[in-house]
């Protein structure tokens, strides 16, 4: 069985890597609760999937959001496979972590939630039958 995180490397030192790893282009923001979270997320989720008007709503969201991760997980690797002075195995956890959000898109890319599902082919039923 693998890990993501090497044996040399403590949670603490992963922490600090995930810190430093943020994008230094984005003002730093203070921590928000659970529930200021919930007031922003669950209200735009909700107004989407009455927009669309089917539960594709929240495939096309995750989707979306599980590519974000993966792009932001890459380009970390990326960037430390890129610095002479990082160590590899860093840049091997990001991008371990990268390959899982991409296979878990792909597991959800099978998942058919109907006709705005525009991921997967969706067949009417036929009431003919």
């Amino acid at each position: 069985m693998t890990s993501s995180i090497p044996d040399g490397l403590s949670f603490a030192q992963l922490q600090e890597l995930m810190a430093e790893a943020a994008n230094p282009k984005e003002p730093k923001q203070e921590r928000i609760s659970e529930e200021e979270i919930a007031k922003l997320v669950i209200p735009a989720v909700m107004a989407i999937r009455k927009e669309i008007g089917d539960v594709s709503a929240y495939k096309n969201i995750a989707m979306f959001c599980l590519f974000k991760l993966f792009e932001f997980h890459n380009d970390v690797a990326l960037e430390q496979m890129n610095d002479k002075d990082a160590d590899n195995d860093i840049a091997l956890c990001w991008a371990r972590d990268a390959g899982w959000l991409q296979t878990t898109m792909n597991t959800l890319r099978g998942v058919c939630c109907g006709p705005n599902d525009h991921f997967t082919e969706f067949e009417e039923e036929d009431d003919n039958d």
